[in-house]
């Protein structure tokens, strides 16, 4: 027989072959792990079966709006009170409140906020006082400590350590977090970096049994845009957020003052939400001192893109816009030429129409179109009717042949007031009384009281006051 170096002889019997075999393997020793990446530790998948999962209903803190164990996002741009509206919730949530849609707090909870952007002392707690929040159940972030030494407190890296004292506390149900974007270390831009940040935020809502709600706010110039694509930074603050929720205030007097809505749920129904402002209230045992409030209002329906159109200013007009604004105002001023009519009535006439919805605002604007709330509708329903014109004759000052023109009055260069005439030369005019009598009444037609007639003064009304002073009136000049 012939042996080879290692023992192996192939003349062997199948069963001498494999007897040697196993001997080599019992005798064999791995070489030393030096570090190399070839000899780390493969990672393994852990699977379970479906059937083995245990189905579990959404644990909801506020039915439809806030659920434990998931993250949420309340966007919108700044100053439109998205952390008063946190703290709102706050204190509805430690005292076992009412939320805004009638529905009972189940149990008060603790809560726990991590703010960059408002002071404790002079501003979160005022509002949680004046509010009626059971501050006792309330607890801030002040910082962290990092072998044996204090340092400011950073969501990016100690969300770990914010659970342990979570945990600590027991009875958590919300955490705050102003602004969601700090958690973040790196490009909050960039997806994959914004993904790994959140991750941890994720971690902790499930962790502590707690809805956790981050606040963010829109990018400039998004007017117009799906809400969740206006929310500065990736995409990933809206697809990772369970439910997103925006806020935005109205600039105009017309129209619920400021809202917020539901922009998606993946737990839940989205859309609707609720009309609100922001107040000033006293502070309990504090004279003199007062903070922001949320006055809740009525409940809305519609989609998030819907009601925030509803009360933010239009988006600049492109060129491409031009042609159907213009038909959209040929819309609206014949059907308002017979008179006043029901804002929803003309919103719904035109969309029927084919007119899109920001087109209809852009073309309402640039109509001038006055919109009052009537006096028999104190839910809030609106009336639009077209600015009142002078109706005069007009055959020798522009009109042909006797008809009757409609005209601004607008002051030209001389300070006086002026009219185009047919050859486009510019005669000067005093303004009309009539017409200047003609807006006022129609203002004091919808108007219960001197006060609602003083909320329904805009722009053009004062400038109708003014008008109505040039005049000499029987009783001394008085109106």
């Amino acid at each position: 027989m012939t042996f080879l170096e290692n023992g192996f002889n192939p003349g062997w019997t199948q069963a001498e072959k494999d007897r040697w075999a196993a001997e080599g393997a019992a005798k064999y020793k791995p070489p030393a792990n030096n570090g190399s990446s070839a000899h780390k530790a493969k990672s393994s998948a852990t699977l379970i079966r479906c059937a083995d999962v245990k189905i579990e209903a959404i644990d909801w803190l506020w039915h439809g709006w806030l659920a434990r164990r998931k993250l949420h996002v309340l966007a919108g741009a700044p100053g439109g009170g998205k952390s008063t509206i946190a703290y709102s919730v706050i204190a509805i949530i430690t005292s076992a409140g009412t939320f805004p849609d009638g529905s009972r707090c189940a149990s008060a909870g603790n809560v726990v906020i991590w703010s960059s952007e408002d002071d404790p002392s002079d501003t979160i707690k005022p509002r949680l006082v004046a509010m009626g929040a059971d501050v006792k159940r309330v607890y801030f972030v002040r910082g962290a400590t990092e072998g044996g030494k204090a340092r400011p407190f950073d969501p990016s890296k100690d969300m770990d350590a914010l659970a342990t004292a979570i945990a600590d506390i027991g009875g958590v149900v919300l955490v705050i977090i102003d602004s969601i974007a700090e958690a973040v270390s790196g490009d909050s831009h960039k997806n994959t970096e914004a993904r790994r940040g959140l991750q941890p935020v994720v971690d902790l809502a499930q962790s502590a049994n707690a809805a956790v709600l981050g606040i963010a706010h829109f990018t400039k110039g998004t007017f117009g845009r799906s809400p969740i694509d206006r929310i500065t930074g990736s995409l990933a603050f809206g697809a990772m957020a369970r439910v997103v929720l925006v806020a935005a205030k109205n600039d105009s007097d017309e129209g619920p003052a400021r809202i917020i809505a539901r922009a998606k749920s993946n737990i839940g129904p989205d859309g609707d939400g609720f009309v609100y402002d922001l107040e000033q209230r006293p502070v309990p045992s504090h004279e003199g001192m007062f903070a922001s409030c949320v006055a809740w209002g009525e409940a809305l329906e519609g989609s998030a893109r819907e009601l925030l159109a509803q009360v933010e200013g239009d988006e600049p007009t492109s060129d491409g816009d031009g042609e159907a604004v213009n038909k959209a105002k040929e819309f609206i001023s014949e059907t308002l030429a017979a008179g006043p009519k029901a804002a929803k009535e003309v919103e719904a006439e035109a969309k029927g129409a084919g007119h899109s919805e920001r087109t209809i605002r852009r073309a309402k604007k640039a109509l001038a179109v006055v919109a009052i709330k009537g006096r028999s509708a104190p839910s809030g329903a609106w009336t639009w009717s077209l600015p009142v014109l002078d109706l005069k004759r007009q055959g020798g000052q522009g009109g042909q042949h006797g008809q009757r023109v409609a005209t601004f009055d607008k002051p030209n260069k001389t300070g006086r007031h002026a009219e185009g005439g047919q050859d486009g030369q510019l005669y000067e005019q005093r303004p009309s009384r009539s017409s200047a009598q003609g807006n006022l009444a129609a203002l004091a037609a919808f108007s219960e009281s001197p006060e609602e007639l003083g909320k329904n003064l805009d722009g053009q009304c004062l400038a109708t006051l003014a008008t109505l002073a040039t005049f000499d009136s029987p009783e001394g000049g008085q109106l």
